[in-house]
């Protein structure tokens, strides 16, 4: 457990009496002869009294990032890669990586005073969210590969490789570091929450898609840059999204109105039969 972590919590129970709170145990300490504690909790005092201060700087921070002109790490969920890295354009890459992303339910009693966290007591509660993020895509600040955002870029290059494959890809989070930099950064990570909900879509036989084939990164690296004249096209437009949004449905039956939908807007002005298509297409096809 870091010492960052363990201020956090002091000054998170006991507030502006924290440093107070750790000088009387040095004290005790002292008059036990404890030397190495007691040295301990006066060191905590001293960070306890400068936790406001580094807490507003970091609060700074947050608030003035801006996902459109930083660095962009997207942790993909899903999938893994069997090569270390892969250059999609210049500053665009996917690299293998690992982080065990976890949001586990915590709650709290009373009410906060201003800016400070809630005080004690706190209780975990069952529940909560994990992922495994085993491959990361990076898009460097001044990395502008598509016509698109740059979090507009994150999202086409995530649809297009669930595109090509069907494994049930899904990027949970953004963040503003490296995950594989993340553990030793003095800066705490800042996320972006894209995709958390359930996933309701099941492949069969998952393990056949446990790794990005080579091929679908050659293919991605070289069709990804047509976003502007693909997404400009209204009936692709529309179908590209719908069939991407499918993913992170809510039901499966939601899912398939919008696996419908893009089929629609593929083969609009209508044809005949096209319900009757999507649904032998929903029989047939290997989601539960």
């Amino acid at each position: 457990m870091s010492g960052k972590f363990v201020i956090g919590l002091i000054v998170a129970l006991h507030g502006s009496e924290a440093p107070r709170v750790e000088r009387k145990k040095a004290e005790e300490c002292r008059e036990l002869r404890d030397q190495w504690s007691a040295s301990y909790h006066e060191k905590n005092a001293e960070l306890a009294e400068a936790q406001p201060v580094a807490n507003r700087v970091e609060a700074r921070r947050k608030q003035s990032a801006d996902p459109k002109a930083i660095d962009l790490y997207g942790g993909l969920s899903g999938i893994r890669m069997n090569v270390p890295e892969f250059e999609l354009a210049e500053g665009a890459i996917l690299k293998a990586t690992y982080a065990h992303v976890m949001a586990p339910y915590m709650v709290a009693f009373n009410r906060p005073v201003g800016d400070a966290a809630h005080p004690a007591p706190w209780r975990a509660a069952s529940g909560g969210l994990g992922f495994d993020i085993e491959v990361q895509l990076s898009l460097r600040a001044d990395s502008r590969p598509t016509p698109l955002d740059r979090v507009g870029t994150v999202r086409w290059l995530l649809a297009l490789l669930r595109l090509h494959h069907p494994a049930g890809i899904r990027m949970p989070i953004l963040s503003d570091i490296d995950f594989s930099q993340a553990a030793s950064s003095e800066s705490e990570p800042i996320f972006w929450p894209l995709e958390l909900s359930p996933r309701h879509l099941v492949i069969e036989n998952p393990q056949d898609y446990e790794f990005i084939l080579e091929e679908t990164l050659v293919w991605l690296r070289t069709h990804f840059g047509h976003s502007e004249d693909l997404l400009n096209d209204s009936r692709f437009g529309l179908a590209f999204r719908a069939l991407d949004a499918c993913h992170s449905a809510d039901t499966l039956s939601s899912a398939m109105l919008l696996i419908w939908s893009a089929l629609e807007a593929l083969y609009r002005p209508g044809q005949p039969g096209i319900t009757k298509e999507a649904e032998r297409l929903h029989c047939d096809a290997p989601v539960q």
